[in-house]
């Protein structure tokens, strides 16, 4: 099994509609990905009152069998995928491919 992060970093300026994604965004790109995505896991980071601002604003793991079940289940989605990017962020991801077995 492989997971895949998708990093969404802070910084100025940034800015993120969780409800968006959540409601959205996610359950499109679910339906589009059907079930070669094992599993779909979404952390929103919170600011903390008297702490710095996060770091990261959200991280949202996909689960596959493979790297290329993950490449051909993705790879036709990006472009709409990245066209629908600025409905609920102006910050680009930084994608991480980890093996989980």
């Amino acid at each position: 099994m492989i997971r895949v992060s998708v990093i969404y970093p802070n910084g100025e300026g940034a800015f993120f509609d969780m409800d968006y994604y959540m409601d959205r965004h996610i359950p499109i790109l679910a339906a589009k990905l059907g079930d070669t995505c094992k599993k779909i896991e979404i952390e929103g980071m919170a600011q903390i009152e008297g702490q710095p601002p996060p770091e990261l604003l959200s991280i949202t793991y996909l689960t596959f069998e493979t790297v290329e079940a993950y490449h051909a289940a993705y790879d036709p989605l990006a472009e709409a995928a990245a066209a629908n990017r600025p409905l609920f962020t102006n910050v680009t991801p930084v994608l991480e491919i980890d093996d989980i077995d």
